[in-house]
């Protein structure tokens, strides 16, 4: 038993039975008709423990500045430069990864993978263990509720991030 295999025969499963080769071109020209609202599927990078947004948003859009709002909020105390470069490394680290920050070409990658990959659960399914062009790093990715369990914090970083644009 190959929990790798069962990923991959689970995907193609998916995808012959319910998704019909869809991939994230498909859904994004359906965003942007209307049919569809915006999709973030939930996964994590086994490599450091990070969540993972498979989405057709900008990556920008999924990213939100704490430290901004902290900074702008009444009574805040002005800090030395070397806490906030910390803390600012510290909350980057907490930030979701999408494919477009590991310049994956999402356009190509099928729905059917990453809803596999999101609900993985090794030892039984899966992760998903892929390599991008020109580096010796493998990435393995797997259940989304390692990092985000409901989901919620990658809706809330969006929405939150939306809100602060428009401030």
């Amino acid at each position: 038993f190959n929990p790798a295999w069962a990923a991959k025969s689970l995907a193609e499963y998916l995808n012959s039975q319910f998704l019909k080769d869809m991939t994230f071109q498909h859904v994004r020209e359906r965003e942007l008709s209307g049919e569809i609202p915006r999709l973030l599927i939930n996964t994590t990078l086994y490599n450091d423990g990070r969540r993972f947004v498979m989405t057709t948003l900008p990556h920008e859009q999924t990213q939100y500045d704490l430290l901004k709002d902290v900074s702008r909020s009444v009574g805040a105390s002005p800090r030395g430069k070397d806490s906030v470069e910390l803390m600012k490394v510290k909350w980057a680290s907490l930030q979701s990864v999408t494919p477009q920050a590991l310049n994956l070409d999402l356009c190509a990658i099928q729905l059917s993978g990453a809803v596999t990959a999101s609900m993985s659960f090794p030892p039984v399914i899966g992760p998903f263990t892929f390599k991008l062009e020109g580096e010796e790093r493998y990435w393995h990715v797997g259940d989304g509720g390692l990092s985000d369990n409901m989901g919620l914090e990658s809706l809330a970083t969006v929405a939150l991030n939306a809100l602060q644009q428009k401030t």
